[in-house]
């Protein structure tokens, strides 16, 4: 839990930066990653566009989709 406490002390930019980077590396859309991060696209897409915070359980998911280790 202490990675994602850093993960989420470095700001939202930041995660916002690395999905991103996921998505395009990959060709992948926000509706696609979603649904493999089990979290809800249109949330999602507003996390990305600033518009909204992650929940505790949105980041475990999202960590756990972009292949992040838990400590």
């Amino acid at each position: 839990m202490l990675y994602k406490i850093a993960f989420i002390g470095r700001g939202y930019s930041r995660i916002r930066q690395n999905i991103e980077s996921y998505l395009r590396d990959r060709s992948w859309s926000i509706s696609q990653f979603a649904q493999i991060a089990g979290v809800n696209s249109g949330a999602l897409s507003r996390t990305l566009n600033g518009n909204k915070s992650l929940s505790m359980m949105e980041l475990n998911r999202i960590t756990a989709a972009l292949g992040l280790p838990e400590p």
